[in-house]
């Protein structure tokens, strides 16, 4: 991200003098891009929901309300904690104080600082989706599956132009010949959540980690500045979070003495898994929420003991919000326009599936669950749906019951 986000400044700087974009510009944009993932989790998203989950049981307020806003904490800690680094700042910068406030702006997309040139806040991140952290992660992530991807940034960046649109403000604007090219990418973005990050198994395995993770927050694993505290509350204190890496399991393994957060962690080497049960389609305008499945499974089923380890997994395609997302064009007149309805199609719209998903070996307890999924469905109406043959749990983690 700091080599894309400092070439896409740089381009804007040679090409348009008149934008007065200053070497401390291009410098800020960069240090964001570079920081903008400081505050990333272990397990990288699969923190994420652990910590929603965990603050939703014990009804307190997330420590932060996304991941930008934790890198931004973790920016200002370092600041803070490194006296040599704020003299790096005072030599490179006229006014640091004002850069390191602009820096932390673009990380979270806040225009507040530099009147006539918006369009900085719109590299890293932007309304359009189509910024420095998509294009970043969506080619690399293409490339190691081997994916086509006919998206070529340079020629991407040499058609990039900043002029002022109808609400008065300047803003990067794309040629309006390229938009089928813009939606071809994001059609490959999409391929991605079907053929890599949703792929079951990899999702598997992710939940796993997230159960290990919320079996283990009763136990103070991560040194802070005096103490020890759970995982959770070392999110709360960037001492503490400077401590917490994918090492994390290390320490669970170490520490923590629940019977199946051990077990779950012998099956990551292994080579096991929790059971495969089913997956529904939700019909159109569907009313009901995940909750909702658990406790009609729970229900039909008639054991409450199995909630606990019932997890309903909503399978994504990466257009998630897309009906907000737009982006301004130009033309070869240099009039300009804004891309809404047509700007990030949908190419193959679907509803996508919910994955039912059991932590627990028994194969009994399973046919059990799967019996209850089913009856759930026909009481929900569900016509859409799918229960998973015994053959897809032949590497199912053991019976601990």
């Amino acid at each position: 991200m700091y080599y894309f986000a400092g070439e896409y400044v740089k381009q804007l700087q040679r090409k348009q003098p008149e934008l007065n974009i200053t070497e401390s510009d291009v410098l800020c944009v960069q240090i964001a891009a570079l920081c903008f993932n400081l505050g990333v989790g272990p397990f990288s998203h699969i923190f994420g929901l652990f910590l929603k989950e965990i603050c939703q049981k014990q009804h307190t307020e997330k420590p932060w309300d996304n991941f930008s806003e934790a890198s931004v904490n973790m920016f200002q800690y370092m600041l803070e904690d490194n006296e040599d680094l704020m003299d790096s700042f005072r030599r490179y910068f006229n006014n640091p104080r004002e850069d390191i406030t602009f820096i932390t702006e673009l990380m979270r997309e806040e225009r507040k600082c530099i009147q006539d040139k918006e369009f900085l806040y719109e590299i890293i991140l932007n309304e359009s989706q189509m910024n420095v952290k998509v294009i970043d992660y969506t080619t690399r992530d293409a490339a190691v599956l081997g994916a086509k991807i006919n998206f070529k940034w340079r020629v991407f960046l040499a058609k990039v132009y900043v002029l002022r649109c109808d609400d008065g403000k300047l803003h990067i604007c794309f040629h309006e010949d390229d938009l089928e090219t813009y939606n071809d990418f994001f059609s490959t973005h999409s391929r991605l959540y079907r053929d890599l990050y949703y792929v079951r198994k990899i999702r598997i395995v992710a939940l796993m980690i997230k159960v290990m993770l919320t079996r283990a927050d009763n136990t103070e694993l991560i040194q802070d500045t005096n103490s020890k505290v759970t995982i959770s509350d070392a999110a709360r204190s960037m001492v503490a979070y400077t401590q917490l890496t994918d090492s994390v399991l290390t320490l669970i393994r170490q520490s923590v003495k629940d019977p199946l957060v051990q077990v779950l962690l012998d099956c990551l080497d292994e080579s096991k898994f929790i059971a495969e049960i089913g997956y529904i389609i939700p019909p159109e305008d569907w009313n009901k929420n995940p909750d909702d499945l658990k406790e009609a499974i729970v229900k039909a089923t008639g054991i409450d003991e199995i909630e606990c380890n019932l997890i309903i997994d909503l399978v994504l395609n990466g257009y998630e919000g897309n009906e907000t997302w737009t982006q301004y064009y130009y033309r070869d007149d240099d009039s300009t326009g804004k891309w809404t309805d047509r700007w990030a199609q949908e190419r193959y719209h679907a509803n996508l599936p919910w994955r039912v998903f059991f932590v627990s070996g028994d194969r009994g307890l399973i046919k059990t669950v799967q019996e209850g999924l089913k009856k759930a469905i026909n009481d929900l109406r569900i016509e859409t749906w799918k229960l998973y043959p015994p053959r897809e749990n032949y590497d199912l983690m053991p019976d601990i019951s």
